[in-house]
């Protein structure tokens, strides 16, 4: 009776502390994705009313990247690249003609209750109405709590943004971006963003501007490591003093390949689940087009 009760406790002590371990371990991990789309731009003006309204539309393609590596049990850092480029109809269009951004996070994690880090990115947009070429930094913390079923994520930056050849400008600048993820099970996910961003001071370095942004977005795997996934994202950028408006309707429809993680869920709680905010990026595309 002994023997086989030690027998049947070290079966246990060699299966479940292995199989728990293997539930928190920090994974090497990460996803590469595209998708296609649609961009609707509603510009405005409180001068001249409904009557000043300009809607463009336009077709745009984009995609991105990241990959999370551990160091050591707790602490990960992940790298991540996001880019887009807008076919206007035209050079006269205000529709951004591309940009690129991306940076680097560094954070602790306890895949059972959440993570805290800090982040910094950039990015650099390119058009070929307006006579400067666009730059933004930014750098910040940002937390997530792992509930069963959903993750609640916050970031807060300071922001610098500057209008290549002229002395528009997005500083100093702030952005709060907060976002929830629902998983109806390990391989389907429902996110749901938005951000606020303010400088005072810009456009001119006179004129105060301020943005939102909301988005929704619906991942589920296909096959192995591929999964479709649709999105909408709208954006709201105002100059307070210049009474200029521009609201953004974004819709895409695209692929992604996760690796290194065996679902979705797995890749949110032990592996690539960082992104960066586009808003500071976008708010600075836009810093000449409400001048």
């Amino acid at each position: 009776m002994r023997t086989r009760i030690a027998l049947l406790a070290s079966l246990l002590a060699a299966s479940f502390p292995s199989s728990f371990g293997l539930a928190s371990e920090l994974l090497t991990a990460g996803s590469i994705e595209a998708g296609a789309g649609w961009s609707l731009l509603e510009e405005s003006n409180e001068e001249s009313g409904p009557d000043g309204t300009d809607d463009q539309s336009s077709p745009l393609i984009g995609g991105s990247g990241s990959r999370a590596v551990p160091l050591g049990e707790s602490f990960s850092t992940q790298l991540d690249v996001s880019g887009e480029k807008n076919y206007a109809s035209s050079s006269e269009d205000d529709n951004q003609d591309s940009m690129i951004f991306g940076g680097a996070h560094l954070s602790w994690r306890d895949p059972g209750k959440g993570l805290i880090g800090i982040f910094g990115g950039g990015g650099r947009g390119w058009t070929e109405r307006y006579r400067g070429d666009t730059n933004a930094t930014w750098i910040g913390v940002e937390g997530q709590a792992y509930l069963d079923a959903a993750t609640l994520y916050l970031q807060a930056a300071r922001v610098s943004g500057d209008v290549e050849d002229t002395e528009e400008n997005f500083r100093p600048a702030y952005v709060l971006r907060g976002v929830g993820r629902y998983f109806v099970d390990d391989d389907s996910r429902i996110e749901v963003a938005t951000s606020f961003a303010n400088a005072n001071d810009a456009v001119d370095g006179g004129d105060d501007m301020w943005a939102i942004d909301w988005a929704l977005r619906y991942d589920r795997r296909i096959s192995g490591g591929w999964h479709g996934f649709g999105a909408y994202r709208g954006a709201y950028f105002d100059t307070t003093t210049e009474g200029e408006q521009l609201t953004e309707h974004i819709a895409v429809v695209g692929i992604r390949y996760l690796f290194g993680a065996e679902s979705l869920k797995a890749n949110d709680r032990r592996g690539a689940t960082l992104d960066q905010p586009s808003l500071p990026m976008r708010a600075t595309n836009w810093v000449e087009p409400l001048d």
